[in-house]
């Protein structure tokens, strides 16, 4: 299938997985997300597959849709990518958010390029949400802000390589800043 369908197929797929879902407590659909996700691999030049487990990466933890049906219909590696940002949801928000952290010191690049796209996507949205609530926001969370603030710092930790990478500095440099205006 031709590069430009497969996206396509991607969107549609995960708009209607995602179908009716909201932003954390808020009245923006949650494919808004997963889009953006996609958008900032895009935008940094991912290959076809990294921007397509950007537009699914939560499909799996998030909806009905199975790893199975990942790789029966986008393949093995858009099934490897989705699944190594899959939390497994019986365990505690901090055990799934250590696992996260561990994971990404010894993840692939691209792996770890999903993960700070998310990331940013979701700080993003944590800065809009705060013009508008301010900290009324993070009631909005399961976890408290010193929580989230660990977690975030600790995936700017686990792929601090990027921070001297001349080709994603500027991505690593909009994570930082965005962790600090949010967690300052």
């Amino acid at each position: 299938m031709e590069q430009s369908l497969l996206i396509h197929k991607a969107i549609v797929y995960a708009t209607k997985a995602h179908a009716g879902q909201k932003r954390k407590a808020s009245d923006v659909d949650y494919i808004s997300h997963p889009m953006e996700v996609m958008e900032i691999l895009a935008l940094n030049n991912a290959s076809i597959n990294l921007r397509i487990a950007g537009i699914l990466h939560d499909t799996v933890e998030d909806t009905q849709v199975t790893i199975e049906d990942i790789e029966k219909n986008f393949g093995s590696e858009v099934r490897t990518l989705v699944a190594s940002h899959t939390e497994d949801k019986s365990k505690t928000w901090h055990e799934r958010k250590q696992h996260t952290v561990d994971f990404l010191k010894t993840a692939t690049l691209e792996e770890k390029l999903l993960a700070l796209a998310d990331l940013i996507a979701n700080a993003r949205s944590i800065l809009y949400d705060m013009d508008i609530l301010g900290d009324d926001v993070w009631s909005r969370f399961k976890a408290t802000k010193e929580e989230e603030e660990w977690y975030y710092n600790g995936i700017l930790d686990s792929v601090k390589e990027f921070k001297t990478d001349e080709k994603y500095e500027k991505l690593y440099k909009e994570a930082e800043k965005l962790c600090s205006k949010i967690f300052e």
